[in-house]
């Protein structure tokens, strides 16, 4: 039996066929994409014999990329076999055969090494696969979600989800193991490993220090072991820094001391052994990108450190455990502003001139419509995108003084209209920027944002015509944290009128909110008595520079640990520092601070009476967390 109307629930008894079945389709995707496909897997409960499954066959295939040139190359040869595009999500591209009256396969692109949408399901499906107990409380979980959701697909898959992290939680505790060391020096230099051409990984390249964990072997016996076979120094005290998963491997990786004054140190194993320098290394990760998995572990390691303010990276696993669950209302992305009808070009600069203008929103306000801040000038855009405003025409706007522009701004950021009432402060400053951005945008692109974009070629760095590269030309977007330009960028993509072809390159958005909520949860720390005391008392800095970069790389730490990229992490952890842990935090008051409150309204949760992170954050129960305030600067970067 194979097929199955789409939306609803039915389950069947296991059939020896479904295995049958997947390799004969693999075998014509084999025949007809040959080497483009990388791996392939067949998942799902149809491939775990015993669980009583849905007739229809899940596959995961393994690609190169997602970027919509590699994606374009499957759309087209995969309808003459019956497949039809359905949906693009973050992290893969999903495919399905069959008429909507008999569905009979899924077909998921991947992008080969995804954590959760690679990874995790081949865990889940082996785990099963060799725990009859876990096989059969899952086999019943399934029959009793089905009776309950016959016609409601997407309530049975979600019902599904707590059990199947669990799942995947224990399966990597039975993995093979490895380790590896990011090995520090008394000089602040970090050792790597040049290994051999023929290696069975990492062939030819700079990696750190480490190897497989013995039976019997904890990781940490493991990794002193590794470095003294490889190296033949002794470390201090190792510190567990996270575990990620790469080649069927749970790796773990260990920050670990050194000390060449006091040892030699000698080759044991592949070509060189050799240390670098923050600098050195940061070029060697620019060319490299995100190709080496090991290497960016070592930058996120290596680069969250300040003098001031330090990441702690046990809170940010705490923090990141609570997020990873989490997942967005499905209306959150068909809001207002991503969906009013208009043009790809209109909707476009209402994209780029409110994204240009969003910095240090706090007096702008529409009581009547309880908005606040960027919520204002989403509502604000949409409105002059839905008739076309002149105020969108970069024409227009180009011969406008600065006076000018700034007295056609008062009534449309005025809830009723009256110049008067204006809540949108610095209007001059944000008046010239929109002035400069339409004179580029004239002079360079023909007047349209679609050119800018088309310029790009979907890069976001790409030796100066990348997207990130091409904003930087703008005034608004100078910004070198880039929060401006991402924000701009996550607009386009959630409307589909970009592909991303280097995400590696997308930076972790970072605002005052956010800042505020690094710094109440404990994810940083501030060693600087004199700023501790300044944010206490929400004094004037001259720069924020300490706090933000180290909150940006809390959130690149998270990013990963959560497996979110930093578009999801941008929106979790925004709605929630603005609404949940404004002035008077929820874990006090009992109750946000915006009603309703922004968090509970993105993300899709039963209930929000307590924070997610209750019982984790370090601001809960420790009043000299809870009383930070953001850096109070005066910016135009956020």
């Amino acid at each position: 039996m194979l097929g199955l109307k789409r939306g609803t629930v039915k389950l069947c008894e296991h059939h020896d066929e479904w295995a049958e079945l997947y390799e004969q389709e693999k075998q014509l995707l084999k025949n007809i994409f040959g080497d483009k496909i990388i791996e392939m897997e067949h998942i799902g409960s149809t491939a775990i014999p015993g669980v009583p499954a849905k007739p229809i066959i899940d596959i995961n295939t393994a690609i190169k990329s997602l970027d919509k040139e590699t994606v374009d190359e499957f759309i087209e040869p995969l309808q003459k076999v019956g497949y039809t595009y359905m949906h693009e999500y973050p992290n893969r591209k999903f495919f399905v055969k069959g008429p909507e009256e008999k569905r009979t396969h899924h077909l998921n692109l991947v992008e080969v090494g995804n954590q959760t949408d690679w990874h995790d399901k081949i865990l889940f499906r082996d785990y099963l696969n060799s725990h009859q107990e876990a096989r059969d409380e899952y086999g019943k979980l399934k029959l009793d979600l089905a009776s309950k959701f016959a016609d409601d697909r997407e309530s049975y898959t979600k019902a599904k989800e707590n059990f199947i992290l669990e799942i995947i939680k224990k399966a990597r505790l039975t993995m093979p193991k490895g380790v590896a060391g990011i090995l520090e020096n008394y000089d602040g230099t970090y050792l790597l490993h040049l290994r051999d051409s023929d290696a069975p990984t990492m062939a030819g390249e700079w990696c750190l220090v480490g190897g497989a964990v013995e039976n019997n072997e904890s990781p940490e016996d493991a990794i002193a072991r590794e470095v003294k076979e490889e190296t033949n120094l002794d470390l201090q005290e190792p510190v567990f820094v996270k575990d990620f998963i790469y080649n069927g491997k749970m790796i773990s990786i260990f920050h670990c001391k050194i000390n060449t004054r006091n040892q030699k140190m000698i080759l044991g194993e592949g070509k060189q052994l050799k240390f670098f320098s923050l600098d050195e290394l940061s070029r060697l990760l620019s060319n490299l990108g995100s190709c080496n998995p090991y290497l960016q572990v070592l930058s996120d390691f290596a680069f969250v450190k300040t003098n001031r303010v330090e990441v702690n990276q046990k809170q940010c696993e705490l923090i990141a455990d609570r997020l990873r669950p989490l997942r967005f209302r499905r209306e959150h992305f068909n809001r207002p502003f991503l969906t009013f009808k208009s043009g790809a070009e209109t909707k476009l600069r209402a994209f780029l001139f409110a994204s240009a203008i969003c910095h240090q929103t706090h007096s702008l306000i529409y009581r009547k419509k309880n908005l606040k801040g960027w919520s204002c000038l989403e509502d604000t855009y949409t409105i002059l995108g839905e008739v076309n405003s002149p105020l969108l025409d970069p024409e227009y706007i180009s011969k406008l003084s600065v006076n000018e522009l700034s007295e056609l701004l008062k009534p449309v950021f005025a809830e009723d209209g009256s110049p008067e009432n204006c809540t949108l402060d610095r209007l001059d400053e944000r008046s010239a920027f929109l002035i400069n951005i339409s004179q580029q945008l004239k002079e360079n692109y023909d007047g349209k944002v679609s050119n800018l974009l088309a310029e790009s070629n979907g890069y976001l760095i790409n030796n100066g015509s990348g997207l990130y590269e091409l904003l930087e030309e703008l005034d608004g977007f100078t910004d070198p944290l880039k929060k401006k330009s991402t924000v701009f960028v996550q607009l386009v993509k959630n409307t589909n009128l970009i592909q991303i072809k280097d995400p590696e390159s997308i930076e972790p958005v970072m605002d005052y909110h956010m800042q505020r909520l690094m710094l109440r949860t404990g994810c940083i720390e501030v060693k600087d008595e004199e700023l501790k005391r300044a944010l206490y008392e929400r004094q004037n800095l001259e720069s924020d520079s300490d706090v933000r970069l180290a909150s940006v790389e809390a959130v690149r730490l998270m990013g990963r640990l959560a497996q979110k990229d930093f578009f999801e992490m941008d929106e979790l952890l925004w709605s929630l520092s603005r609404s949940c842990c404004h002035e008077q935090p929820l874990c006090t008051a009992g109750h946000c601070n915006k009603t309703p409150c922004t968090f509970f309204t993105f993300i899709d949760l039963p209930e929000h009476e307590r924070c997610i992170f209750d019982g984790i954050c370090s601001g809960q129960n420790d009043e000299s967390f809870r009383k930070y305030w953001q850096p109070v600067v005066e910016t135009n970067y956020y």
